[in-house]
């Protein structure tokens, strides 16, 4: 049983922290720039969309 002082940490981060600290750094920075890049789009289209139905 873990304590609960104990950090909750993913198990490929416990084997290897530095390379997951690395690595996933970078891939969750780009997931997230896709998300927002998603986002916008998103919006984008919706707010066009809106405007031609207005009209």
């Amino acid at each position: 049983m873990a304590s609960d002082t104990q950090k909750n940490t993913m198990f490929i981060e416990q084997q290897d922290p530095e390379t997951y600290h690395q690595n996933g750094g970078r891939k969750v920075q780009l997931c997230g720039l896709a998300q927002y890049g998603n986002l916008i789009g998103v919006t984008v289209g919706y707010t066009i969309t809106a405007s031609i139905s207005m009209v």
